[in-house]
């Protein structure tokens, strides 16, 4: 059908969504996409096509080159439903199919795997040099600093975003093709500050939690118990070994560090906390080397 004809059952069709097909001449689909009967999306291709402005430079050399050939796009409506959700899935569904050209699956000039937002977009270099060249020397005035402050002032993750970011930023949620290739990436990295001394300095240094903050913080530890019972490998060992040699312990030669509060705090928290048979052996050692004069 022609786009007056494809208008016309939009508007045969209101309150609804809709998923459709535009076709070459010979009736082969070169994009897919989902309108709604607010707008015709179906026909925002054609202008798209006129302007420099269009990001799609595929799909608009094609409808250039079929109005060139003095031939009309062909357009297709395969679905109209009441649910937005529906005309997303078989929009999918359909490019799916058909495959994209942007990444070598198929013949069509959609730039996204459909559905909302931007899934599987693909930036040429091209693209990305441009970006970066328009964004090269520019600054942002401190007007706008502010206002993007305010803007963001108060905002915070939803719940369900925070289960999402916990999760995928836990080491065991990770697949093994992602730690090798974090792994690889690494390899050859000198840290910046390795071999220099003094050079950070704790951004709260001075500072103290307030009793909120500590209350959160006593609460979200309790019952942590993920490393309790770990048993280090003799290569670690030796590697933290030889991390600590010549370090000054911060409270070495110093008497009075810890309160009396936080003395009793501890002794609380250790007690009824079994040791180890491995803790109650080196515990042993070091004992009868302090009673033997060793040290």
């Amino acid at each position: 059908m022609n786009l007056q004809q494809a208008k016309q059952l939009i508007k045969d069709h209101p309150g609804q969504f809709y998923t459709y097909l535009l076709k070459r001449p010979d009736g082969r689909p070169f994009y897919i996409g989902k309108g709604n009967c607010k707008g015709f999306r179906i026909e925002e291709h054609g202008k798209e096509a006129l302007s420099l402005k269009c990001l799609n430079s595929y799909k608009r050399n094609i409808i250039k080159k079929i109005w060139e050939e003095g031939q009309q796009i062909d357009y297709e409506i395969v679905l109209f439903t009441k649910f937005e959700e529906l005309a997303f899935d078989k929009e999918i569904e359909l490019i799916n199919f058909y495959g994209r050209k942007n990444n070598g699956t198929g013949i069509l000039s959609n730039m996204t795997d459909g559905g909302e937002g931007c899934i599987g977009h693909v930036v040429t270099k091209e693209c990305r040099e441009k970006i970066s060249n328009a964004c090269k020397g520019k600054t942002i005035s401190e007007e706008q600093r502010k206002r993007l402050s305010e803007f963001h002032t108060g905002l915070g993750h939803s719940e369900e975003t925070k289960q999402k970011l916990s999760f995928s930023h836990k080491r065991e949620n990770l697949s093994k093709e992602t730690l090798q290739r974090m792994s690889e990436a690494s390899k050859g990295n000198i840290p910046w500050n390795k071999g220099l001394v003094g050079v950070q300095i704790g951004s709260r240094k001075g500072q103290h939690h307030s009793e909120t903050t500590k209350r959160i913080l006593s609460e979200s530890s309790k019952g942590n118990t993920h490393r309790r019972g770990c048993i280090l490998s003799e290569e670690t060992k030796k590697k933290m070994s030889e991390a600590a040699k010549g370090r000054t312990a911060w409270n070495k030669g110093r008497i009075g560090v810890y309160s009396d509060e936080t003395k009793r705090l501890m002794s609380v928290a250790k007690k009824g906390i079994p040791l180890s048979d491995i803790h109650k052996q080196n515990l042993s050692k070091s004992h009868n080397r302090i009673v033997g004069g060793v040290i």
